[in-house]
């Protein structure tokens, strides 16, 4: 799993959100939420920004291991 896709599903866990909230709020298809957490699918930059913003992290924070 690559660490952006790893991180993603860890803060979405973190939050207590399920596949579907976060689809939502990141204005996806829950299945492509699913995709990214299966490594089926990598997240573009636009929703890579978009998850920075929702955390407050640093896009090196996101795509880097922790």
């Amino acid at each position: 799993m690559s660490f952006a896709n790893q991180n993603m599903k860890y803060l979405r866990k973190l939050r207590g959100w399920t596949q579907q909230e976060f689809a939502e709020k990141l204005r996806v298809k829950r299945s492509l939420i699913g995709a990214y957490e299966e490594e089926r699918a990598l997240p573009n930059m636009e929703v890579l920004e978009t998850v920075c913003d929702m955390f407050k992290l640093t896009m090196d924070d996101l795509l880097r291991r922790d």
